[in-house]
């Protein structure tokens, strides 16, 4: 056991190298926000435009090394698994919260679905080519799934929340306006995909009326449509992710049938 543990190490240490410092970047990058440049808006701005295509490249440079450590080897490295959900949730925990631009939004909301596709892939080999760690696998690529879906609901979120026109709220009656956390969005994208009733966070309707009088929401009435778009978005990705989990069942269902199966066989020999 030990002997396998070091050599697992010893396989993956070049993969160490590479993916401990895109974590330690991103970090930086995301930290800077709320840390380095309270009250300095001029600086904040251009941080956050910093933060976006570091976010994207890494997350790109981790996936070619996923490719081509599978191509090598024709397994996933679990270094670059973990760095790709690690570099997510530290963007989903800091990196969203005080984006404002639109556009940096869109592209991170794509990369967060891409790395969820990723995990859906990680599920097919492991039931087709992988099947000795499909147990590993199989948890890797919900926590993938998972973490990810709940990051691209945050950018959908984020997009129009500083209009008063985000398309989630919290559902519990509070006696203060309260603003839906980054983490409460794992749980909202956790409910979707078991179709459970955990997080506090549900799909939020704009009122048309709510443009009328002194709001916030009154001064950008042209974004009202746009941001009912990305309420009809979330709308449909929380049906797709709700299917992902019959997916994963039935996989899982003739995953334990294949197993039966060769016992039953080797048995019978």
């Amino acid at each position: 056991m030990i002997k396998k543990i070091y050599n697992w190490v010893n396989s993956e240490k070049i993969n160490l190298k590479i993916v401990a410092p895109i974590l330690l970047i991103n970090v930086f990058s995301t930290l800077i926000f709320r840390y380095f440049l309270i009250g300095n808006w001029s600086y904040w701005i251009m941080a956050s435009f910093i933060n976006t295509p570091i976010y994207v490249i890494s997350i790109i440079f981790l996936l070619i090394g996923v490719y081509k450590t599978y191509q090598r080897v024709g397994g996933f490295s679990l270094i670059y698994l973990a760095g790709i959900n690690a570099v997510s949730l530290i963007n989903i925990l800091e990196g969203n919260i005080l984006l404002r631009d639109i556009f940096q939004l869109w592209f991170k909301a794509i990369s967060f679905i891409a790395v969820a596709i990723l995990g859906l892939f990680i599920l097919w080999k492991a039931k087709t080519k992988l099947l000795e760690n499909f147990n590993l696998y199989l948890i890797i690529s919900l926590i993938t799934v998972i973490l990810n879906f709940g990051g691209f609901y945050l950018s959908l979120y984020s997009m129009y929340y500083p209009y008063e026109l985000q398309g989630f709220k919290i559902e519990q009656e509070m006696s203060y306006s309260q603003a839906v956390m980054p983490v409460d969005f794992l749980y909202y994208s956790a409910d979707a995909f078991f179709g459970t009733d955990i997080s506090d966070v549900s799909l939020r309707y704009n009122d048309y009326m709510n443009l009328t009088g002194d709001t916030i929401a009154s001064k950008y009435k042209d974004k009202y449509e746009d941001a009912n778009t990305t309420i009809s978005i979330a709308k449909f990705v929380s049906i797709v992710e709700s299917i992902l989990f019959l997916v994963y069942i039935s996989i899982i269902v003739l995953n334990a049938e294949g197993i039966k199966s060769k016992v039953e066989s080797k048995k019978s020999s």
